[in-house]
């Protein structure tokens, strides 16, 4: 099983699209003619993250068109259940670069025995990104994925 993609369900879809291609230079691409606002972000040509204006603030033919593609949303998922996505990073020194450029809020810690380095990105409506790198600051050489910590 590998990581194929996330749904986030967002209050500013414009600051999220540039907060993902700006901090981890993913790509805005293709997405499917549906009938409520998005966004699809790629990396090596395929769609990682699916990003959904949340329904909050639709019209509504609209708020009805992205709730029968998407769901009813329960009370816990419009609280947020997710805590941090996890990436595999590639180039420590570029992420760190644009990272600072961008006045992106960020923190590290090195794992104790697993040989992982963590960066903790705090994203826009406060959405929590970790990336991981080798303990030595270089990519680790799997395929981008998403883990859970």
């Amino acid at each position: 099983m590998k990581h194929d993609h996330i749904l986030l369900r967002v209050q500013d879809l414009h600051k999220m699209v540039q907060f993902f291609t700006e901090i981890l230079k993913l790509k805005e691409g293709a997405r499917p003619a549906f009938s409520f606002p998005g966004a699809w972000l790629y990396s090596d040509n395929q769609p990682l993250i699916h990003l959904a204006l949340n329904d909050e603030g639709l019209d509504s033919s609209t708020h009805r068109a992205q709730e029968q593609y998407l769901g009813k949303r329960s009370a816990t998922s419009q609280q947020g259940i997710v805590d941090h996505i996890a990436f595999q990073g590639d180039d420590y020194t570029s992420l760190i670069s644009r990272l600072k450029n961008s006045a992106t809020a960020y923190f590290e810690r090195s794992v104790p025995v697993s040989g992982e380095h963590q960066i903790f990105v705090t994203g826009p409506e406060g959405l929590l990104l970790e990336i991981l790198f080798n303990q030595d600051k270089s990519a680790i050489k799997t395929p981008l994925t998403n883990t859970s910590h």
